[in-house]
């Protein structure tokens, strides 16, 4: 057995993404965990990111080729069996066409601003199920990012994976330039 195996009933198990300690030790706007076991008046929402293309006719070398895809969000504060229903998933958007960078960020520029304003400034919600009358505050984070190589690509601003100018999808350099390693051009 390896240091790693988790048996039941030990107390470092792990059945949710949230009992792990990359989401347990994110910190809020007042450096204190963004997590705290409802030990606040507030609710705090974690989400996860997700931005995918692929090819809707599957994978074949021959055939049609098409790219479309999604920008989704999953909230992980519920179970993992409930999360990932249809019906807890907000979708930003769904593109017919792989998206060129400028378009990819008319998408996403609004939601990360919109959760930026969140998770530094909480929003208020007037009236919720559980209070009717004086609603109840929010405040959220994206915790987790998930791409596929093509949105990681576009997200990061790296160059596609079978660019024709750059041997590289990290650095700068061009493919005339492979061999000038003084060019002070950085990763």
């Amino acid at each position: 057995m390896d240091k790693g195996t988790v048996f039941a009933g030990e107390q470092n198990e792990l059945w949710d993404i949230k009992d792990g300690v990359a989401i347990r030790d994110l910190k809020g706007p007042d450096s204190k965990p963004f997590l705290d076991r409802f030990k606040r008046s507030e609710l705090r929402l974690v989400w996860s990111l997700s931005v995918n293309w692929f090819n809707p006719f599957h994978n074949k070398q021959a055939g049609k080729k098409a790219s479309c895809g999604s920008i989704v969000m999953l909230l992980l504060n519920l179970p993992p069996s409930l999360c990932v229903k249809p019906e807890n998933i907000y979708i930003n958007a769904i593109s017919p066409k792989e998206p060129t960078i400028d378009h990819l960020d008319q998408y996403l520029v609004p939601l990360v601003n919109m959760m930026e304003h969140n998770y530094q400034h909480r929003s208020h919600f007037t009236k919720t199920h559980d209070s009717p009358s004086k609603g109840h505050r929010t405040r959220s984070m994206i915790a987790i990012e998930v791409f596929d190589l093509p949105g990681v690509k576009k997200i990061l601003g790296h160059c596609s994976f079978n660019s024709n100018h750059n041997f590289c999808s990290y650095c700068t350099l061009s493919k005339a330039d492979i061999g000038n390693f003084a060019s002070g051009k950085t990763y």
